[in-house]
């Protein structure tokens, strides 16, 4: 069993070009901690430069859940994010979420979830 209450994952994304985030990055990061009990998404961050952005995708994310949400989340982003990394955006957190499921497969978690 794992004695970690959370777990870091980030997931990338090619940026479009022509972006201020692209002249320093070429992918975009999502970086999430995980609270590996619950499946609850405590904090996240991005390598967008706009302090704006940032906190868009923390909205998007922190809170949630990393399974139970996926479609929800992946939803608002399209809505919400009308900015050219949507796609991105989308993308890594795709990244994220197969990396988490690869993850609670080799623990053998069920759901994402270990019972307290």
């Amino acid at each position: 069993m794992i004695s970690y209450d959370t777990i870091y994952f980030a997931g990338y994304a090619k940026l479009p070009i022509g972006i201020p985030s692209n002249s320093i990055y070429s992918y975009l990061s999502i970086n999430l901690i995980i609270n590996i009990r619950t499946g609850i998404i405590e904090e996240a961050e991005s390598t967008l430069m706009s302090k704006l952005a940032q906190k868009m995708v923390r909205q998007y994310l922190t809170g949630k859940h990393i399974l139970d949400d996926y479609e929800a989340i992946v939803e608002e982003i399209a809505i919400r994010h009308q900015g050219v990394v949507q796609k991105a955006l989308i993308m890594a957190f795709r990244d994220i979420n197969k990396k988490y499921q690869a993850f609670c497969q080799k623990y053998d978690l069920p759901g994402g979830i270990v019972e307290a």
